[in-house]
């Protein structure tokens, strides 16, 4: 498991004034209301989920708390604490399509300000990562290195390839091919 989305509200003891025993920055403890771990286990309850340094180190019974160096814990509550979401079928660059009557077919245009919002929204619901199955490609590629250098937020977003079509295309801005 590399990736944990805590789902619902979380309470953050750093809002608490809960100084207890010395910390370690680098650690996030997580208090799992249910924790799906992506096994065919069945859902635990009452478990710590221990992160360091971005990568999750080791997921305990919630009564191990105090024994932790917990830079900063989350209370999941009732929510669910699963790990995350790979979207295997997206169109991220694509984000407008419609009938071009000048042309007689679809055509597709780039929005970078919907691209952007799309990648947050992927987040918000847990998904981490994306596969874009055919994309305007400089365009994804550009806002995969925008969210790989941390400048918008986003999931790891893997690209496909320009969109390719057959002989008598259906999209604008893809690659026509036929046999010949």
């Amino acid at each position: 498991m590399a990736a944990l989305v805590p789902l619902g509200a979380c309470k953050d003891d750093a809002d608490t004034g809960d100084t207890g025993s010395p910390r370690d920055p680098a650690v996030l403890c997580v208090n799992a209301g249910t924790l799906i771990d992506g096994s065919e286990a069945d859902p635990q309850t009452d478990r710590l989920v221990v992160v360091r340094d971005g990568t999750i180190e080791a997921v305990v019974d919630a009564s191990e708390s105090s024994a932790r160096d917990c830079g900063r814990t989350l209370d999941a509550g009732d929510a669910w604490v699963i790990p995350g979401v790979f979207d295997m079928h997206t169109h991220v660059t694509l984000t407008e399509r419609r009938l071009n009557p000048m042309i007689g077919r679809l055509s597709t245009t780039w929005d970078e300000e919907i691209a952007r919002w799309m990648l947050r929204a992927q987040l918000f619901w847990g998904v981490t990562t994306v596969r874009d199955t055919a994309a305007l490609f400089d365009e994804g590629l550009a806002l995969r290195a925008s969210v790989g250098a941390g400048d918008i937020p986003g999931p790891r977003l893997f690209m496909a390839g320009p969109l390719l079509e057959g002989s008598e295309p259906v999209w604008s801005g893809g690659i026509s091919v036929s046999r010949g």
